[in-house]
Formats: C-alpha cells, structure tokens, sequence
C-alpha cells in the first residue's frame, strides 16, 4: 500500500520482524505521509496481511497531533464505505505511542498514476469521480468534511480482471461536524494548496463538505487535462489563484473534452460554496448526466453502451441511409494471439490517430464531408477513451482542423436545416444529440439552432455535422 511519498531514508519508527499487541509481525515500511508512517504487517493468528500506521518521530509529543491522530482512526473506522479505506484495531506499542491497523491495498495512488499517464480518458475519470463522491458522501452525511482531498490520498487497488477500485485514505485533519470534536483549529488553513475550496485557502471557520467538492472538481480537472486548475511553484501564489482568478475552462486545456464538462466543474469550483451544488452527491450527478448527454458511455452501468458497429469495419453502421457515401479505412493490422505491451498497444493507438487524421485531412480536400466527419469522430472517440499521453498531445494539435471540418459540413450561420424521414430511433442519439434534432423539427437555419438550444456552441456543430453524416438531417439547398 502506497499513500504518499515511498519511506526514505530516516530511522524507522518501527523494526522489521517486531510484534506489536502480540497480534501483528511488521514486514517492511511502505510510505510515509506529513504525519505518520505505513507498514506492511501479518496478523499472526490469520495470517492476514494489514497496514500499520504510526506517527512520526517530531510528531509523537505534541497533543494536537496525537488527538487528531487518534481522531482519524475513530473517524475511519465508523465510515462503513467500501470506497474507504477499511479500519480493523487502534492499540498502543509498548512504549505508548498509538498506531492503528488498515486493510493492506495494492496497487498505486492516482498521484502515482498521473505521474506516469498525465492524464486519464474522461470515461476513466468520470468512473474515479464516481466512486470518490460515493466515500465522501458516506463520510458528509456522518458530520465529517475530509479537507484534503487530492491523488496522493486517493488509491487505486488492483484488481484481477477488473477496473481499479478506488479508496478514499488520509482523513488526517478531517472535520467532525454536527456536535463532534473539531480536529483542527480555526483560522488554519489545512490542506494541499493546488486543492483546497477558497474558504480553506482563506483560513475560515465552519469549513463544510462543499470544500471537498470543490476538491473534486480540480481532481477531475487534472484527470481530464493533466494539470490543476490552479498551479505554480510558490503555494501563496496559488492560493491567491483560488481565491482572486478565474478558474480556466477546461476545454481550454483539454479541447477534446466536450464543453459541456466545462459547466458542471465551474459550478463546482465557485469561489462562494452556496454557488456549488447541494452536495457532492449532486455534483456526481450532474457529471454523469454530461456524460450521458455527450455519449462518453462507459461512466456507469446505468450508462447504455454504444451499439457495436458491423463486422464489415469498412463500413457505418446500419443506421447509414442509402446513397451516402462509404468510408472505407486501410486495412486494419493483423491481429496476433500474443498480447501487446503497454508500449506497443499506445504506438498502434497514435498510428491509429495518425492515420484517422490524415484521412479526415484528405477527404476535406476532395470535399467528402460525411467522410471527413465520419474521421473526426473517431478520432474524438479514440482521445476520449484512451489513456496514452501522446495521442492527448496529438489530439490538441488537430482539433482546430476537426473543427474546420465540423463546420465545412454544417455550413455557415444562414444554412437551412431541415429533418429527414429517418426515425432518430434507429440512431441511438445521445439525449443531447436528440435534443438538437428537435430543434430542427420544421426547419431552421444554423445559427438559430445554436442561439436556441442551449448547447455549447463548439459541441452543437459538433453533433450536427454527426447529424448530417448519419442522415437526420440535410441542408436545404
């Protein structure tokens, strides 16, 4: 189990092949924290691997750190989550210091994982948030505020076969409320610079669960872009950021990530809390409902999949109307039984994205827009779902020519739009995308659609171009 930084070089606090309670064999250190230490250890009579946690040295003589050590464990062991990390003994060593025994995770914090990423596909992201506000919730609705939410205290375990399972870990300098015992003290401001709410950064008192979703909020943020919203070298500066600046969008920072997203975070992230939603089960919500209403489908299992495309990969799926023209793409690679590496499955992705550009490219040249959109779209779908940096990277640099390409087939403000026959249906549209239709219903012109759908205008052209690719819609000439 990793929590923030691998144990350095200082005098252990504990010695490997030491009993602590007559219960736990200590193995190795794990990590070390601000505060305190983590070990691997044995349950002797299970046989169970755990973690230990114990104070550091500095540490263990001053009162307020002891209390709000002893606080943590309290506080842990009555949040019943299973995306909290699990409490299972508080006892003392020998000598008297406290120490208390956590569930053993393995796997890498999401710190650790950025760091090796940069960023993760928004479908992943929206599938961390998910299950980070379900531990939070649990603990906002027993009175406890964690306040200091960030990838080092969020842990993805391992496991076989499956997705990482997220866990909540560090409610070091957590806040009781309703009638529990204040952890900290007032007019502190505790916490990681980069994520803490503007009240934080401003030393307030009463600082409730609305922090920890504003610390959210720039956790997605930098799963979806690679960066904080807030950042700098100098942690002054950036608190004078979060409480003074504007926060930037994050299309900005990541353009093939759906504007919508920017809405839903910028409420979050609003310097007043009651600007923010009710609750952080709220703001979980109005994620996914982004997500359900652009198409990144693989949130939630409430999310329907997209439907499968043909065997026949050189052709749209069946709900292309007849007469349109046919993308064909090159030939896939051969598939082989033996697995690709992690670097070889990123190389076949950026080829993939490179060969999507170019064909997208060349079909605007000759004027084949169902085609140059068919392109483009994959080419997002790929961004938004994959993880591979460099094909992030790659993506930022071609998205004002997709751009171009959306609008080429939209056309200009005045365009007349008009519905087909086709049943929508049949088109397994995205609610926001079906939305946009019925706008049209009747007819309309470009820009009156854009001024009155109330969909962002880069992700309206967007999905109106898809629209005309599939059929739904034509210009009446």
């Amino acid at each position: 189990m990793h929590t923030t930084a691998p144990y350095g070089t200082e005098v252990p606090i504990l010695t490997a092949g030491s009993v602590l309670s007559n219960t736990y064999r200590v193995i190795r250190p794990l990590a070390a924290g601000a505060m305190g230490a983590v070990y691997e250890a044995e349950h002797l009579r299970l046989g169970r691997r755990v973690a230990i946690k114990v104070l550091r040295d500095e540490f263990r003589r001053h009162p307020d750190a002891l209390v709000r050590f002893r606080r943590e464990a309290e506080t842990v062991g009555r949040l019943q989550n299973p995306h909290i990390v699990q409490v299972f003994d508080v006892h003392e060593t020998d000598q008297g210091d406290p120490y208390f025994v956590m569930e053993f995770l393995q796997g890498e914090s999401l710190a650790e994982h950025l760091h090796r990423r940069k960023r993760v596909s928004m479908a992943d992201a929206l599938k961390f948030a998910s299950q980070i506000a379900s531990a939070l919730a649990s603990a906002h609705e027993q009175g406890v505020v964690h306040r200091d939410l960030k990838p080092d205290n969020i842990f993805l375990v391992t496991v076989p076969d499956q997705p990482p399972f997220v866990k909540i870990l560090d409610f070091g300098i957590a806040t009781a409320q309703n009638g529990g015992v204040r952890v900290t003290n007032e007019n502190t401001a505790l916490g990681t610079a980069e994520y803490m709410a503007p009240e934080q950064a401003l030393g307030k008192r009463d600082i409730d669960h609305r922090a920890d979703q504003f610390a959210l909020a720039v956790v997605v943020y930098e799963m979806a872009s690679g960066n904080p919203p807030f950042c700098g070298d100098d942690p002054m500066a950036v608190l004078y950021q979060i409480v003074h600046e504007e926060c930037p969008k994050l299309h900005t920072a990541a353009p093939w990530v759906p504007v919508v997203f920017d809405d839903v975070l910028g409420r979050a992230l609003s310097k007043k809390p009651e600007e923010r939603y009710a609750s952080i089960s709220q703001f979980a919500w109005a994620l996914e409902n982004a997500a359900r209403n652009v198409g990144v489908a693989e949130t939630m299992d409430a999310i329907p999949k997209p439907k499968k495309r043909d065997a026949d990969r050189g052709r749209y799926r069946k709900t292309t109307p007849p007469g349109f023209e046919r993308y064909t793409p090159p030939p896939s690679e051969p598939r082989t039984d033996a697995p690709l590496s992690a670097d070889e499955e990123h190389a076949r992705y950026r080829k993939r994205a490179a060969r999507l550009f170019e064909d997208a490219n060349k079909a605007l040249k000759e004027k084949r827009l169902n085609d140059a959109v068919y392109a483009a779209e994959r080419l997002f779908d790929l961004a938004m779902h994959h993880r591979d940096v460099e094909t992030y990277e790659m993506m930022a640099r071609m998205v004002p020519t997709l751009d171009r390409i959306f609008e080429a087939r939209v056309g200009t403000m005045s365009t007349r739009l008009v519905s087909t026959d086709i049943d929508p249906k049949r088109l397994n549209l995205t609610p926001r995308a079906a939305s946009l239709l019925e706008h049209v219903d009747g007819g309309a012109t470009v820009g009156d659609v854009l001024s009155s759908c109330g969909i962002p205008r880069r992700d309206a052209v967007r999905m109106l171009a898809g629209l005309i690719r599939r059929g739904a819609l034509r210009i009446d000439a």
